[in-house]
């Protein structure tokens, strides 16, 4: 593109050239100067057109100069985007595996599923509720992924309390979230297209209605929805136009 360009500014400067020495030419035929006077008008009238060329030449070499100048600013921007874009994959990465190796550590040495001791669960809590405000929707996918088959949110026996867990807009799509303790969780615009959320626990869950979960989910069998009552019992009540 810029050597397309630099032949393009050549190949007119060329032409200007050229075609003043052309334009000399008939200006002197047509006109036949005869003496001085006429002569020195002749020039003064090259002079004036020579300038408008070369004055129409600049111009189109300054246009073209800050059409690049914008394109590489462009291109600069992008890039610069792109770049930070790359830092933020690679920092969301990095948060969660330190999460997962610092959860993984109270499993194996402080016995995080079975103990009785406030302090680890709340660690354990606390480091949940703030990394997960860090992640995009894939990777919340992949904390609760690991939670459930830790059993760390099982409905029958929670060890970590997701109420207020940031869970916007996840990627649970096809997941299987049986049992799922996620009361209390914030899941506005997650998609929970063909989950299995069969026995889970979504009592008082914020952003999602139960006809928004009836309409996605692929099985509610069993789940306690959103406004406290168990599916089944909401099918009927809704049924008979009980609220």
């Amino acid at each position: 593109m810029i050597l397309g360009a630099i032949l393009l500014l050549a190949a007119i400067a060329v032409g200007v050239y050229f075609g003043g020495k052309w334009l000399w030419g008939e200006l002197a035929a047509y006109i036949r100067p005869g003496d001085a006077t006429e002569r020195k008008d002749l020039v003064n009238i090259f002079v004036l057109i020579g300038a408008g060329m070369v004055g129409a030449f600049t111009a189109f070499a300054a246009l073209l100069n800050a059409y690049f100048t914008r394109r590489n600013l462009q291109n600069a921007r992008e890039a610069l985007r792109q770049q930070r874009d790359l830092e933020e994959q690679r920092a969301q990465e990095d948060a969660l595996q330190a999460y997962f190796e610092r959860i993984g550590d109270l499993l194996t040495n402080h016995n995080l599923t079975h103990t009785d001791r406030d302090d680890i669960r709340q660690l354990a809590e606390a480091q949940t509720l703030t990394v997960v405000v860090r992640l995009d929707g894939s990777r919340k996918r992949s904390l609760i992924r690991f939670l459930l088959g830790a059993e760390l949110i099982d409905r029958n026996n929670p060890i970590v309390d997701l109420s207020g867990a940031d869970f916007r807009y996840a990627h649970l799509e096809h997941a299987h979230l049986e049992r799922a303790h996620l009361s209390s969780a914030d899941l506005s615009g997650a998609n929970l297209s063909d989950a299995d959320l069969s026995d889970a626990d979504l009592s008082d869950a914020e952003g999602i209605t139960n006809e928004e979960l009836e309409q996605q989910a692929g099985s509610l069998e069993g789940a306690i929805m959103p406004n406290g009552q168990k599916y089944e019992d909401w099918l009927k009540s809704k049924g008979s136009g009980k609220d």
